[in-house]
């Protein structure tokens, strides 16, 4: 069980490497309400789910949906 909850939480260093940011920018952005938050294991231990971090990727890089113009 141990072993499929590790599948779906990531680590910090992990979240850098999908995001391409820094640890910095990673706790800035969520503390701007702009990245999903963490979840706290224990009072050193950090991640964050693995879903939520695709999710947030996915809906970034979704194409803006195309306004109305008046012609």
């Amino acid at each position: 069980m141990t072993d499929m909850i590790a599948d779906r939480l990531m680590t910090v260093r992990e979240v850098q490497t999908r995001t391409g940011w820094s640890r910095a920018t990673i706790y800035r952005q969520m503390n701007a309400g702009n990245f999903p938050k963490s979840l706290r294991l224990s009072p050193g231990s950090v991640r964050w789910e693995k879903r939520e971090i695709e999710d947030w990727i996915t809906k970034r890089s979704a194409p803006a949906a195309p306004s109305a113009c008046a012609i």
